[in-house]
């Protein structure tokens, strides 16, 4: 047995099968438990740092009070163990968990949701100058993170956007809130206004399309796919053709299965919907004869699957339409350029951002409204909600829907004719 004795501790090290180092010491009663007088204490440890160590702290406490100051008051409940910051990330993914599982809720809204919350992440990151990949705690949403990542998501993104981003976070922020499972969540404001910007209002375009503009910009896409790398796989123009002759949305253009597709005769089931109402619907659409013209031998040729596969994973839909909104988005510039299209078709005056794609939507709606297309026809053939007969019992009548259909004219490959001029317009464009 060795040691030795500092200020009336001794360390003494034990040669015995449990090879320990001994710390003893005599202190008051203060320190004791119960009796009177000193009483001898001792504590076994490991090694001689971590006895050394403790009897560095002994000693002061020995000399100040003279008796060993236990790390916690023993009459008292031992302090909490410190909690693990919860990042929002780690709710954002049980969240999403709870809603496909628990709500149901489509892919499409899961991710619509995912995207948002992540926007929104990234502005109040940069708002803070803070790295792209630096974790934000739970704790952290509150008014003044709102004010911050509203701010910058509204420098560079539309109010639709930046709406639709904060509502995402408010809507997990109150479920983080009501199922208790973090103790670091604030509690949501009652008032959602306080967190959420002024909600969108929305109006039609007030420059619907003419017929010259949107085919001007279909014949300029596929010769600008003839003269690219990008020929090969030239799903911008085959998208835009499609929602030229159906007026779907882009997303359900892209979402479209051989399957989906009855081309004997001449019908097609729309079975992605924006809304729950009209993803229940899977309405049937007629295939305009001009889409067949352009596209039958592709069509024909399809195999099954999605018609716009992605390039990763083929057996799914494509699943970015960036570069297919570029293309597009540049054949109308281009168009504008030339004078070919009025620069308020594709920038409408009463719209934030620009309209790609859905202007061959609002398109067909005009012209088939020209055409004295009956109001219930055009609402079935884009999707909007109907009456109670249409939603529960019977849709249209099927030769109803294929002469509204066919009132709508095919594209003009060969160029305007001659006498026919764009629509004038009253309103001051600026280019």
């Amino acid at each position: 047995m060795s040691g030795l004795r500092l200020d009336g501790v001794s360390i003494t090290f034990r040669g015995n099968r449990a090879k320990q180092w001994l710390v003893r010491w005599r202190e008051d009663r203060q320190g004791a438990e119960f009796g009177k007088g000193e009483v001898q204490r001792s504590r076994s440890f490991a090694t001689n740092d971590e006895a050394l160590e403790f009897s560095l702290r002994l000693n002061k406490d020995l000399r100040k009070k003279g008796f060993l100051v236990p790390a916690h008051d023993p009459s008292l409940p031992p302090p909490p163990a410190p909690s693990k910051e919860v990042a929002i990330d780690e709710v954002l993914d049980a969240w999403q968990k709870w809603a496909s599982g628990s709500r149901k809720l489509r892919s499409a809204t899961i991710d619509a949701r995912h995207y948002g919350v992540g926007r929104w992440l990234r502005a109040l990151r940069l708002a803070r100058g803070l790295p792209d990949s630096a974790p934000v705690p739970l704790a952290a949403l509150g008014l003044d993170a709102f004010v911050e990542a509203n701010s910058q998501l509204h420098l560079t993104n539309a109010e639709s956007t930046t709406y639709q981003a904060a509502a995402a976070v408010h809507a997990m922020w109150e479920w983080a809130w009501d199922i208790k499972k973090w103790p670091s969540c604030p509690e949501p404001p009652r008032d959602s206004t306080l967190v959420l910007p002024r909600t969108v209002s929305w109006a039609a375009p007030s420059m619907p399309a003419h017929t010259t503009e949107v085919d001007a910009v279909l014949r300029r896409l596929v010769q600008k796919h003839r003269g690219s790398r990008h020929h090969r796989d030239p799903y911008a123009h085959r998208m835009a053709i499609i929602a030229r002759y159906t007026g779907l949305r882009l997303l359900q253009v892209a979402m479209l299965h051989r399957e989906d597709l009855d081309l004997d005769n001449g019908w097609f089931i729309v079975r992605h919907g924006k809304t729950k109402q009209e993803h229940a619907l899977q309405r049937g659409i007629p295939i305009h004869p001009g889409l067949m013209n352009d596209l039958g031998q592709w069509l024909h040729a399809a195999e099954a699957g999605p018609l716009f596969p992605g390039r990763k994973d083929p057996t799914k839909p494509l699943p970015s339409y960036r570069n297919p909104t570029r293309w597009v988005s540049e054949a109308w510039q281009e168009c504008i350029a030339a004078s070919e299209v009025r620069p308020g078709v594709f920038r409408p005056p009463n719209r934030e951002k620009n309209q790609p794609n859905h202007v061959y939507r609002a398109f067909l709606q005009a012209a088939l409204t020209r055409a004295r297309v009956e109001r219930h026809l055009i609402d079935w053939l884009v999707g909007h909600a109907g009456g109670v007969r249409e939603q529960h019992y019977v849709g249209p009548p099927e030769n109803d829907l294929e002469e509204a259909i066919r009132t709508l004219p095919a594209v003009n490959w060969m160029g305007a004719p001659p006498d026919e001029a764009l629509p004038s317009s009253g309103l001051r464009l600026v280019k």
